[in-house]
């Protein structure tokens, strides 16, 4: 369907001048058909029945190419909302995806923020640890101990 889409959009941009035409022309046409069917169904009388049909018929041209515009008008501005809104729908998305790379970022850095304290608890445990047994080793020897604590 894009695809279609796509194309649809790039034929209304270089093709919009000959799709006006076209339509002014097959109007002007379809009346003068029309032009022709009325006087002929009244008694066609040559000549008469021909400057008729070609005066009806330049009368209408100016309101077929009013026509023929007013439908490009139309196409422009639903190309126009087609634009506003794919760049509403991308700037939303871009900005869906600015908040949740922020809410990662967050989220990463407090679950750092968790890690970091959970491994300093864990190294100053060990060095509590570590020291507790240097301690006990020490009066155990009858050693005297003067190491501070490694919480001060």
């Amino acid at each position: 369907m894009k695809a279609f889409l796509r194309k649809h959009r790039e034929f209304w941009k270089t093709g919009k001048t000959n799709f006006a035409v076209t339509v002014g022309l097959m109007l002007g046409s379809l009346f003068l058909v029309y032009a022709v069917y009325q006087e002929i169904g009244a008694g066609w009388k040559g000549y008469k029945s021909l400057r008729v049909v070609l005066t009806d018929t330049s009368v209408f041209i100016p309101v077929g190419g009013l026509i023929a515009g007013v439908v490009t008008i139309i196409g422009d501005l639903m190309m126009l909302w087609s634009d506003r809104s794919e760049k509403r729908i991308q700037e939303a998305a871009a900005a869906a995806a600015a908040a949740a790379a922020a809410e990662a970022r967050a989220e990463g850095i407090a679950e750092g923020i968790a890690e970091g304290i959970k491994e300093g608890k864990a190294e100053l445990a060990q060095k509590v640890i570590a020291w507790n047994f240097r301690r006990l080793e020490a009066e155990k020897n009858g050693q005297p101990f003067n190491e501070a604590p490694p919480t001060e």
